[in-house]
């Protein structure tokens, strides 16, 4: 695995920080210690944090094995290794991005004249959405990026076809850690502007025809309800909250 500066991996285990207990008080929630990761809320306890760290392990392992599968692949359309220069080019147009229209364009014209590329880009896009301490700011800018790839995908480039294909695979990946973020968020009303502009890309992808409905849908239910709550409905046998078209996706994933 290429190294990036957009590494996922967990840091080292944090020593449990003790909290003193007052006469007729409870225990309160570990405050987040010194060197712990930015991002996480403080009233986390210990607990929680490494509950998160082992789903960030898995979800790395996972990931790891998915690109091993697909680099087994020989002649797999869009399969090319980048350059140590183009690389280092993406990671600058991944860091940089602001939101701003000529800086996606840059970014989406960059990633079209690669297509050759488009399993190793994903992969990198891929990660970049998906780190715990990015600014929610900065992840939609990097959405946007993709949703322009996204609609971009019927040109002529060569390949151009195969970021569907790579980005079918990390989509809900990418949605149910945008759902993570939104929880993590301090601000309500940010968290909600930032899921309203989502929900709206998805019923605009659904528009073009990008994927079949019932696949947007699902990105949308992961984003807005959360995979791990709809799996905890799904073993309660409670589905008075879960949508019938649902079920075979969340199997899926």
């Amino acid at each position: 695995k290429r190294s990036t500066n957009f590494s996922s991996a967990p840091p080292p285990p944090q020593r449990p920080v003790p909290v003193p207990l007052t006469p007729a008080t409870t225990a309160k929630p570990v405050p987040r210690a010194a060197g712990t990761q930015v991002g996480l809320p403080p009233t986390w306890t210990q607990a929680d944090i490494a509950e998160e760290r082992e789903r960030q392990r898995f979800e790395e392992r996972a990931t790891q094995e998915r690109q091993k599968r697909d680099r087994d692949k020989k002649g797999l359309a869009g399969g090319k290794r980048l350059s140590d220069s183009d690389w280092d080019r993406l990671e600058h147009l991944l860091r940089g991005i602001n939101g701003t229209r000529s800086l996606v364009l840059e970014a989406m014209v960059f990633c079209l004249d690669k297509s050759d590329w488009a399993i190793e880009i994903t992969e990198c896009m891929t990660e970049s959405l998906t780190i715990v301490e990015t600014d929610m700011g900065l992840k939609l800018s990097r959405l946007l990026i993709v949703s322009d790839i996204l609609h971009n995908t019927s040109s002529s480039k060569p390949s151009a076809w195969a970021y569907r294909r790579e980005f079918e695979k990390s989509l809900p990946d990418i949605f149910e850690h945008m759902h993570i973020s939104l929880q993590r968020q301090e601000s309500r009303l940010a968290a909600d502007k930032a899921k309203e502009q989502m929900v709206r890309m998805l019923h605009i992808w659904e528009d073009w025809g990008l994927f079949a409905p019932q696949y947007v849908r699902g990105l949308e239910a992961a984003l807005v309800v959360g995979v791990r709550s709809l799996r905890s409905l799904a073993a309660k046998s409670d589905t008075s909250r879960e949508p019938g078209w649902l079920g075979p996706k969340l199997a899926d994933w």
